[in-house]
């Protein structure tokens, strides 16, 4: 004879894990939902900013979306994309919130051209030693709908760049 806990048993647990399930799935579309929401608005802050600083004096807008503005001249030739560069930095969220600086580390950084983000590459492939920029960078050309770890997805960014040397 089959005793009845023998049944209630097996049931109970498909249906405890059934209830688990059912939560697990709610919570992952609600961690969908605002993530994708969030995505959004970041877009729309990013595209906001890029209009405004494109009619602000002096901001110069290149036809991939980067824009920047010459703080300080400097002379000779542009380093090209397989360079290495020497350079001071301070890399900035639209709220003004500072995320890394080589100024603030108390030295310059050296970086190959074609290894940083895209918005890098382009803006070092047309500055000069000496130049100082600042640089408004469209999330496509920096860390795309990824984000990193302290940079959210779809966040332009300002980063002011000074090239010291190149080699």
């Amino acid at each position: 004879m089959i005793k009845p806990h023998t049944i209630a048993l097996p049931i109970l647990v498909l249906f405890l894990t059934a209830c688990i399930k059912n939560r697990d799935d709610k919570l992952m579309k609600a961690r969908m939902k605002a993530r994708a929401d969030a995505i959004k608005i970041s877009k729309k802050r990013s595209a906001a900013f890029h209009v405004k600083k494109k009619s602000e004096s002096g901001v110069i807008t290149l036809s991939s979306g980067l824009q920047y503005k010459v703080l300080r001249s400097g002379k000779g030739e542009s380093p090209s994309a397989t360079d290495r560069v020497t350079c001071h930095y301070e890399g900035r969220h639209l709220n003004g919130l500072v995320f890394d600086s080589s100024y603030k580390r108390g030295r310059a950084t050296e970086l190959g051209v074609n290894r940083v983000i895209p918005g890098w590459t382009e803006a070092l492939t047309r500055m000069k030693i000496g130049d100082k920029w600042e640089l408004y960078i469209p999330y496509q050309l920096a860390y795309g709908e990824r984000g990193t770890r302290r940079i959210p997805p779809c966040s332009s960014l300002i980063f002011i760049i000074e090239l010291i040397n190149y080699r």
